[in-house]
C-alpha cells in the first residue's frame, strides 16, 4: 500500500522500507542504538519494525515518525543519516 499524499497520489514507502531503504532504516531502528539514546522504548519499535518487514502489518506511519526523529538526531550529531544515493535511485 502506498502512502497517500495531499496531492492525491502516494509513494510506496512501505515497500521501500522493506527494500532499498531497509539498511538505512535498520541502522536507525537498531535496538542498542534506541536504548543508548534513551528517547524511545526499543521493544515496541522493534516489534513494529519486524512485523512490517514480515509483511504482517503496514507500520509505515509509526516507523516513519521514528525514522525522521532518528535521522534528525544523527544530523544534529554531525552524522549523515540521509540515504541520498538510495533516494536518488528511487526517483529515477
Amino acid at each position: 500500500m502506498a502512502v497517500a499524499s495531499a496531492m492525491g497520489f502516494g509513494i510506496p514507502l512501505d515497500s521501500w522500507l522493506r527494500g532499498p531503504l531497509r539498511d538505512w532504516a535498520e541502522s536507525l531502528l537498531d535496538e542498542r542504538r534506541l536504548q543508548s539514546e534513551g528517547y524511545f522504548e526499543p521493544a515496541p519499535i522493534r516489534e513494529a519494525w519486524l512485523a512490517h518487514l514480515r509483511g504482517q502489518s503496514n507500520q509505515t506511519f509509526k516507523l516513519w515518525a521514528v525514522l525522521m526523529f532518528q535521522s534528525w538526531l544523527e544530523e544534529q550529531r554531525g552524522g549523515s543519516a540521509v540515504p541520498t544515493a538510495r533516494i536518488a535511485a528511487l526517483a529515477s
